[in-house]
């Protein structure tokens, strides 16, 4: 009987020394996961601005049903799984090289812009289920630390998947 709870005493201390290197690798491997789907978002509005260029998808359902994307991801990161979705805005600059739009329903002199009616524009490109501007990319909702960098960020929320200046999602740094 005490030859049994030596060996569950020292099972136990084996188990714990075994569970925060298993932790560890299998954070490492949703990390993993994230890059390779937030890689095929960039790679998909990167597919999608071939055939329309200068435009972002008005929303990540488009890259689907356009087959530029096989199916929408999930954030292994976060419970409920949504991305967060970077809009050209957030990117610095404008998108596509053009002035930046004024916002919906004013005209560049700040009036009321005659062609609204409700919340959509007479033949506008926004669509009430997208998100005005487009989607230029997805990051990760979640605020924790990472054990690795991806383009120099240590915060999943930091690692935005976009496409970069020269317009292929492949050439970004990545993880390290």
């Amino acid at each position: 009987m005490a030859a049994l709870l030596v060996s569950l005493a020292a099972l136990s201390v084996v188990a714990s020394m075994a569970l925060p290197a298993w932790r560890h690798a299998a954070q490492r491997e949703r990390e993993a996961e994230l890059v390779f789907r937030g890689e095929q978002y960039a790679r998909a509005i990167m597919l999608y601005q071939r055939e329309q260029p200068g435009a972002f998808p008005p929303d990540l359902e488009t890259l689907v049903e356009g087959r530029y994307l096989r199916r929408a991801y999930r954030d292994p990161m976060t419970e409920d799984g949504e991305f967060r979705l970077i809009l050209p805005s957030e990117l610095g600059g404008t998108a596509g090289g053009g002035e930046e739009a004024p916002p919906a329903g004013t005209d560049r002199t700040g009036g009321a812009d005659p062609t609204m009616t409700g919340d959509r524009a007479i033949g506008g490109d926004h669509d009430p289920g997208g998100v005005e501007g487009g989607v230029a990319g997805v990051a990760s909702r979640s605020t924790t630390s990472s054990i690795g960098q991806y383009n120099g960020a240590a915060q999943y929320d930091q690692w935005l998947f976009v496409v970069d200046s020269a317009g292929d999602p492949s050439t970004a740094p990545g993880l390290q």
